[in-house]
């Protein structure tokens, strides 16, 4: 189950994501794109490696944005479309574009 809340104050996101495996925040950027920053305190090796390690972040299929998402970003569809999209790292997050 996912459930969102208000991140006031937190440069980096509109909101947060959480769900039992992961904490991730969205916002979207001044073009329109949703970003997602991944907290790498919330992250093992394992799965920076798994997902992150080839310089880009892979989705097999297209993904809808989830309705409570959506809501928090003020936008009524977004759509992940399916390929490669490159990451950006820095000290405490993995962001992706898409």
């Amino acid at each position: 189950m996912y459930y969102t809340q208000p991140q006031l104050g937190n440069e980096y996101s509109s909101i947060v994501l959480i769900c039992p495996s992961y904490r991730a925040y969205f916002r979207l950027t001044p073009d329109s794109r949703l970003r997602i920053f991944f907290p790498k305190q919330y992250l093992t090796t394992m799965l920076i490696q798994q997902h992150f390690g080839k310089g880009h972040f892979e989705i097999p299929y297209p993904l809808e944005v989830p309705a409570a998402i959506l809501l928090k970003l003020g936008i009524e569809s977004y759509k992940i479309h399916s390929g490669l999209y490159a990451i950006k790292e820095d000290r405490n997050f993995i962001t992706v574009d898409f």
